[in-house]
């Protein structure tokens, strides 16, 4: 028989209840600190930060994003980045293998491209020093590694408060994530870490590839449903911050990208791939629209981030550049250079879901 919660007397609620907003007040209780790995340094992402309140408090994040936006590796950025502030992390790696997830540690940390670590297109050399070789650093040339740098930064890493669960090669379900945030805590407790100033962050790439549990078969949607109603209720029982990936479906990928912020951020909340009740089930949706019509003067992507969904705030836009290896934030200049232009207006997002269900139909005709 399903149990229920117990009904409590408000006034047995309140004392906890006020005792939690006066230790926020005081700075007792801290959210998840935002930031963003930039030279080989964990950066504060302040326009997030305000956004959600100071940073990330217990509950559920789920971050939506295309291909080629860089989902997996801001996440990566976010999760060193709390880490390198205190915070433990644990992250779920669904797609991702160990060497991997140590590669793109490594190459935030040093400044490179993890694919060329990799892949094994790096060039290791111990005489160079740390001499700039950023120039040599591409997806088509050799990365030039210097190995006395590498080996600081492996050390830094290694000394880190971060787990990895590598659900690759396994049948990870929703359940194991209340392990998850029990492990973490307990690593936090063996650290001398102080949960309420350095709150646990466990992070899940992605929402796609969760299992099936053992005696209960679902769907892709169902699976995703019961794994955001999971990690709700372990963020919420254990004052942890879960952020989730979720993917979008190729026939909805246009509608992320975008020459300007022409459409309410609200508008993008269901766009994440078999999304179900993910946007109920969430406390803040955030999804990554890249902006094609216009390049920073780095020639980076501009990457606008609606702020879909915030439970305690309002829906809003943020702004990153992203250069294939590391997001930073996007300036004023990068943000509305032609703000005082004539352009054409870009089509609303509803008119582009209408021009994918006409391409889906007339495809299902033929």
């Amino acid at each position: 028989m399903q149990s229920f919660p117990k009904p409590r007397l408000l006034r047995d609620i309140i004392p906890s209840a006020v005792e939690m907003m006066r230790d926020r007040a005081a700075g007792k209780r801290k959210p998840v600190p935002l930031r963003l790995v930039l030279n080989q340094q964990a950066q504060p992402w302040t326009d997030a930060e305000a956004a959600l309140g100071g940073g990330l408090w217990p509950g559920l994040y789920v971050l939506v994003g295309a291909d080629g936006v860089g989902k997996t590796q801001l996440c990566m950025s976010l999760g060193l980045g709390a880490a390198m502030e205190g915070s433990p992390v644990a992250y779920i790696g669904l797609d991702t293998n160990d060497c991997e997830f140590v590669t793109r540690f490594l190459g935030l940390l040093t400044s490179r491209s993890w694919r060329g670590l990799n892949f094994g297109t790096a060039t290791f050399n111990a005489v160079l020093g740390n001499q700039d070789f950023m120039a040599m650093v591409g997806t088509d040339k050799p990365t030039v590694i210097d190995m006395p740098s590498m080996q600081r930064a492996a050390q830094e890493l290694s000394e880190l408060p971060i787990q990895f669960i590598d659900g690759s090669t396994t049948n990870w379900t929703p359940d194991q994530i209340e392990v998850v945030a029990q492990q973490l805590i307990s690593m936090a407790e063996e650290r001398g870490i102080d949960t309420k100033l350095h709150p646990p962050l466990i992070v899940l790439d992605s929402l796609q590839l969760v299992g099936d549990s053992p005696n209960l078969p679902l769907g892709v949607r169902q699976r995703m449903n019961e794994a955001t109603l999971q990690a709700k209720q372990v963020a919420n029982r254990y004052g942890v911050a879960v952020l989730a990936v979720s993917s979008v479906a190729r026939t909805t990928a246009k509608l992320l990208k975008s020459d300007g912020e022409r459409s309410e951020p609200a508008d993008y909340v269901s766009t994440g791939k078999d999304a179900g009740e993910i946007e109920n089930n969430a406390d803040v949706v955030m999804v990554l629209v890249e902006h094609v019509d216009r390049r920073s003067m780095y020639s980076d992507k501009l990457v606008c981030v609606a702020m879909a969904k915030v439970r305690t705030g309002k829906p809003g836009w943020l702004h990153l550049l992203f250069d294939g290896k590391r997001h930073r934030p996007a300036i004023e200049d990068d943000i509305d250079r032609e703000r005082n232009t004539k352009r054409r207006s870009a089509p609303r997002l509803k008119d582009l879901e209408e021009q994918a269900k006409s391409e889906i139909r007339k495809q299902l005709m033929r």
